[in-house]
């Protein structure tokens, strides 16, 4: 159960845009806080429990398509830390009092998803371009089916140049698409329905030093 949760948080990440028209200082940088509410639960464990120990909260600093991620339960604790290193082209991730750093490779395509441009909207008081998903990963020889609505802050922008090796869960073609950040964001799983939210967005400039883990002393582990 917990690698399965694993490939889900790293599956639904969050997506990036721009036009060769804009320039560099328009890119979005800065950090957005967004709120994470669980429906539909099809297995024993209640909203509570997924709001304490997978999260409650998250905390994204984003520069130059480079980004951190950091989980917080209900009652404040931080759980789990994601970044996202285009250098490297991998995407890690550690859980509180772990020592263990689960990594994947985001040039391998092993989720492969269908998608497609829905109607764009206004949320959050956003102009949004929404994009529908659904796919399909396969754990432990069981396949497991997913699906998504991205709504991604026009905005907001990014370059999608930024990931054009990330091949993964076919992310480098949706961005194509989206052309922002995501400002709301609805996942369908096999256990449940994730629905994440922005509260606060705030342009800042961010410190190299924020998006670098040091990965001295942890054991690594690829998903």
């Amino acid at each position: 159960m917990k690698y399965l949760i694993s490939i889900l948080l790293m599956i639904f990440i969050f997506s990036c845009t721009s036009t060769k028209e804009v320039t560099q200082d328009k890119y979005f940088e800065g950090e957005i806080v967004y709120n994470i509410d669980y429906s539909n639960i099809s297995v024993e464990l209640s909203a509570n429990y997924l709001e304490e120990n997978i999260g409650d909260k998250i905390i994204l600093t984003f520069k130059n398509g480079n980004q951190k991620k950091e989980y917080y339960s209900k009652s404040g604790k931080l759980l789990s830390v994601r970044f996202l290193d285009l250098e490297q082209k991998k995407s890690f991730s550690k859980s509180t009092n772990e020592d263990t750093v689960n990594w994947v490779d985001i040039t391998k395509q092993d989720t492969k998803l269908t998608f497609e441009q829905i109607k764009d909207s206004t949320v959050m008081g956003y102009s949004v371009v929404g994009v529908k998903t659904v796919g399909s990963t396969i754990v432990n020889d069981e396949t497991f089916y997913l699906s998504g609505q991205f709504y991604y802050a026009k905005k907001l922008r990014i370059n999608p140049e930024w990931y054009k090796d990330y091949y993964e869960a076919n992310f480098n073609e949706i961005i194509k698409i989206g052309k922002g950040i995501t400002i709301s964001q609805v996942s369908n799983t096999p256990y449940w329905i994730t629905t994440l939210n922005a509260t606060r967005v705030k342009r800042r400039k961010v410190k190299d030093s924020e998006l670098k883990f040091n990965l001295t002393g942890y054991k690594l582990k690829e998903l």
